[in-house]
C-alpha cells in the first residue's frame, strides 16, 4: 500500500490541501501561503491537534503571570478567551528602570512563541492577564502530530510563527509611531505653555497703552469736529468725509486716476492720489481755489480715523494674544463682513501703496454674527502675509485680490497673490505658532503668531481655511463661514457629543 492508502482520510474543508511530504513542508508552504492566503485554517489545525487536551487548558485570574521577563519557560500559550499585556523592564537614558508595554494578544493569538521554539528557552517579557482570561498549552518535548505529512513541529508551527511575528511588528509600530505622537504633542503643549505666559505678559504691559490711545484718538476727533463746525464750518463737511471710509476704489484705479489728475491739473502724483481718494473718484474737471484747506481738512479726518481704527485693531490684537492662555471671544452682534474687508484695506493702505489690490466683494452678502475686529485680523493676517511674501520674493508687479462671495450656506472669501508661492515643506506646520524670524526684516524676532490666530479665529466661527498654490503661480487662501452661526455651534456640540 502506499501511505495515501494508510493514512487516515483527510480532515474535512481545506486543510487536506497543505498535507505534504516533510522534506517539501517550508516551500511547498511558503507558495500555498503566498497563492490561498488560508493561515486561518493552518492555524484551526495547530489549535485542534495541540491545544484541545482539557487537562492542558486553565483560567489565568486578572493581574496573573503567565511568562515572566529572563525566566525559563517551556509552554506554549493559546489564548481562548481574555487578553494578555506583554511589557520589558528596560533601563532609560537617566539609570532608571521602567516598564514598556510592547504588545496585546488576544483571543486566537499565542504568547510564548520565541522562547518555546528559542534554544535558551528565556522569556524577553513578562505577559499579564488584563482580565480573568482562558489558555491552553503544549509542553516542552511534544511530539509532532502526522509528522509525516506535515513536518517537524518547527514546521508545522512556521505559518503560525509568521503571523505572530508580522501582527507583533505591526503593533509595536503602531506603539513606537503612538508615543513619538505623545511626546510631540506634550512639547507642542510645554511649549504653548511658554508662548501662552509670555503673550499674556505682553498684552498686560500694553493693555493700558493701547486703552489710552483709543480713547485720546476718540476725543481727538470729536474735539476737532466741534472746532471745524465752529471756526470753519465750510471745511466741516470735508474733515467729516475724511472720517468716513475711502470710496472703493481698487489702487490700480486710484494711481490711473491720479496720472490723469497730475497731468490736468498740474499737481504732483502723491496730492493727486489723495484728491482721488477725497473727491471718491469722481474729480471735478477745475479744482476749487481753496483745494489746499479743503484737502487739509479731509487729511485730518483721514488721519484721525486711522489712529481709532488703529487702535481699535490694536486691542483686539492683544484680545487675541490673551486668547492663547484664556480662551474665549470677543463680544458679538450682527455685522456686514464686508465692512471688516474694506477697514481691514483701509488700515493696510500705506503698506499696499505699491500693489495692485482688487476688491471684489458681493453687495448682497448677507449680515453675520460676530465680531468686526476679529474679522478685521483675519483678513489682515491673511494680506499682509501674501504681501510679505511678494516683498520678500521681489515679485513683479505685485497684486493681490480679495473676493467675497455668498452661497446658501457660507460666506467664501478668498485672497489671491502673484507671489513665489508657499513651500511644500511649510503647508502642514503653516498655521502652527512658533518663534520666527522674518526673512525681510533683518534679524528682528516675530511671535509667528499671525496665521495662528487666523486658524483660531476662523475654527471659532466653526468656519474652514484652506491653502493652495495656484497653478499658474501665486498663493490663495480660502475662508469659508457658515452664515447661521447658531445652527453651526448646534451641529458642533452635537458632533462632540458623538465623538465623546
Amino acid at each position: 500500500m502506499t501511505d495515501d492508502e494508510t493514512s487516515p482520510p483527510p480532515p474535512s474543508g481545506d486543510i487536506h490541501q497543505l498535507r505534504r511530504p516533510a522534506s517539501e513542508a517550508i516551500p511547498n508552504l511558503r507558495r500555498l501561503m503566498s497563492k490561498t492566503r488560508r493561515i486561518g485554517i493552518w492555524a484551526d489545525r495547530i489549535r485542534h491537534a495541540y491545544f484541545s487536551d482539557p487537562n492542558k487548558r486553565r483560567v489565568v485570574r486578572k493581574g496573573e503571570k503567565i511568562l515572566r521577563q529572563d525566566e525559563t519557560n517551556d509552554k506554549l500559550f493559546y489564548v481562548e478567551e481574555g487578553s494578555f499585556t506583554c511589557t520589558v523592564l528596560v533601563e532609560s537614558s537617566n539609570g532608571e528602570r521602567e516598564r514598556l508595554e510592547l504588545f496585546r494578544v488576544g483571543p486566537g493569538g499565542f504568547v510564548g512563541v520565541r522562547s518555546f521554539f528559542s534554544d535558551t528557552g528565556l522569556a524577553v517579557f513578562d505577559s499579564t492577564a488584563d482580565e480573568d482570561s482562558v489558555v491552553a498549552w503544549m509542553d516542552q518535548g511534544t511530539e509532532p502530530v502526522d509528522a509525516g505529512h506535515y513536518g517537524s513541529l518547527r514546521e508545522q508551527f512556521f505559518p503560525v510563527i509568521m503571523k505572530e511575528l508580522e501582527q507583533r511588528q505591526f503593533r509595536l509600530t503602531r506603539a513606537a509611531k503612538e508615543r513619538v505622537s505623545a511626546r510631540i504633542r506634550l512639547h507642542k503643549a510645554e511649549d504653548m505653555a511658554t508662548l501662552g505666559q509670555f503673550a499674556t505678559g505682553l498684552a498686560h504691559e500694553l493693555n493700558n497703552a493701547t486703552s489710552v490711545l483709543m480713547s485720546s484718538s476718540q476725543h481727538l476727533g470729536g474735539q476737532l469736529g466741534q472746532y471745524f463746525d465752529r471756526y470753519a464750518p465750510e471745511l466741516s463737511a470735508w474733515f467729516r468725509r475724511g472720517m468716513e471710509l475711502d470710496a472703493n476704489l481698487s489702487s490700480s484705479e486710484v494711481r490711473e486716476k491720479a496720472r490723469e489728475l497730475s497731468r490736468s491739473q498740474r499737481v504732483d502724483y502723491e496730492t493727486a492720489k489723495d484728491l482721488v481718494r477725497m473727491f471718491g473718484g469722481g474729480i471735478p474737471g477745475k479744482l476749487p481755489r481753496d483745494v489746499r484747506e479743503l484737502q487739509t481738512a479731509w487729511m485730518t479726518g483721514r488721519s484721525c480715523r486711522d489712529i481709532l481704527f488703529a487702535s481699535k485693531h490694536a486691542a483686539n490684537i492683544i484680545h487675541s494674544i490673551k486668547q492663547l492662555s484664556v480662551g474665549g471671544h470677543a463680544k458679538r452682534e450682527p455685522l456686514a463682513l464686508g465692512e471688516s474687508i474694506s477697514r481691514a484695506l483701509e488700515l493696510l493702505r500705506d503698506t499696499l501703496k505699491d500693489v495692485d489690490v482688487q476688491a471684489d466683494v458681493a453687495a448682497d452678502l448677507p449680515e453675520i454674527e460676530g465680531n468686526i475686529g476679529e474679522f478685521m485680523q483675519i483678513w489682515l493676517n491673511l494680506t499682509r502675509n501674501a504681501y510679505e511674501a511678494m516683498r520678500d520674493a521681489a515679485t513683479r508687479e505685485p497684486r493681490i485680490c480679495i473676493a467675497a462671495t455668498s452661497g446658501p450656506e457660507v460666506i467664501t472669501v478668498t485672497i489671491t497673490d502673484n507671489g513665489p508661492g508657499i513651500p511644500e515643506a511649510l503647508r502642514d506646520t503653516l498655521f502652527q505658532p512658533s518663534i520666527t524670524s522674518k526673512s525681510g526684516s533683518g534679524n528682528s524676532m516675530g511671535l509667528g503668531l499671525g496665521l495662528y490666530i487666523v486658524k483660531r479665529l476662523v475654527d471659532s466661527y466653526f468656519g474652514r481655511i484652506e491653502v493652495r498654490n495656484d497653478p499658474e503661480g501665486g498663493t490663495s487662501f480660502v475662508v469659508h463661514i457658515p452664515i447661521d452661526q447658531e445652527g453651526a455651534r448646534r451641529r458642533h456640540r452635537e458632533s462632540s457629543g458623538r465623538d465623546g
